[in-house]
């Protein structure tokens, strides 16, 4: 039996408290697929597709902290088309020794049926994609509350992306995860002051890594990026499609974003944190273009 494992982004986190909206939908899609005989290349599907779709979303806050989604998580069967945008914003409070946070996440998974073909060995899932990321964050004074001990004061934000596709038989259970160009990416843009008796240092700093770029260094107070792209991940079945049995393609959609005002044995007056991830308007989206079964 294969197993998989699916890969979370990483992410950096602080201890809190949040005050949580959760959405979730189930909706069912009965509408045929597009198919396209290939020879001997196969079978080819596209959209509309049949399936069904799940949607969940959390919105989380504390302190002087906010977070939206002003597009919520979809996956159109009809179009095959799916996105999010969501952002997260922190500030910090009036007495500035609150430490605050905003968080989003917004989930869509899609589980489209294949045409069960005993035969098939292997199944490709061709996808594009465009999205437009915001980060900023912006310091403020960090005034240690006793110079005779250490404090720091940390301003940042983030966002995390992953697509994870699997091909599944839902007679038996078994999961077959995919190879070729899989879509994850995390980046976090960070303000860090350091005091040591009295004495402050402050980087304004950043880090990412994914199937996007990988790289870190020294940054300015925002980051705004723009990503398009396609892909193809390819399942190869240790035994080909057995008569009777039914498989689907699953397709997991998942974001994060992520803003942080945190202090230590300090006052922090001032600052200001924000994420957005835009995957789902103003031209950004996620498109399943097309199943190939062969």
């Amino acid at each position: 039996m294969a197993h998989s494992v699916k890969r979370r982004p990483a992410g950096k986190t602080a201890a809190f408290s949040l005050l949580v909206t959760a959405l979730a939908i189930w909706t069912l899609a009965s509408s045929a697929d597009a198919i396209t005989p290939g020879g001997s290349a196969g079978l080819t599907l596209t959209a509309p597709y049949r399936g069904s779709v799940h949607h969940f979303e959390s919105l989380g806050h504390s302190g002087c902290a906010s977070s939206k989604d002003p597009t919520r998580p979809f996956f159109d069967l009809t179009s095959g088309i799916a996105g999010f945008n969501s952002s997260a914003r922190a500030s910090s409070c009036t007495n500035g020794t609150v430490n605050s946070t905003g968080t989003t996440y917004a989930m869509s998974l899609v589980n489209v049926s294949l045409i069960d073909r005993p035969g098939v060995s292997v199944v490709i899932a061709n996808y594009s994609f465009s999205l437009t990321v915001n980060l900023s964050s912006r310091p403020g004074p960090c005034t240690p509350v006793s110079p005779k001990t250490g404090s720091s004061c940390d301003v940042g934000s983030n966002y995390n992306l992953s697509v994870s596709p699997f091909v599944i038989d839902t007679t038996t259970g078994i999961i077959y995860p995919g190879g070729g160009s899989q879509l994850y990416q995390y980046l976090y843009l960070s303000n860090d002051t350091y005091c040591i008796s009295g004495s402050c240092s402050s980087i304004n700093s950043y880090s990412g890594c994914g199937s996007l770029f990988c790289s870190s260094g020294t940054a300015g107070h925002t980051i705004h990026s723009m990503f398009a792209g396609t892909g193809s991940s390819v399942f190869s079945l240790p035994t080909t499609m057995r008569s009777g049995d039914h498989y689907i393609l699953q397709v997991e959609v998942l974001g994060r974003t992520y803003a942080l005002i945190y202090q230590d044995n300090a006052v922090l007056v001032g600052a200001s944190a924000s994420a957005e991830m835009n995957l789902g308007s103003a031209g950004n989206y996620f498109a399943l273009n097309s199943i190939v079964e062969r």
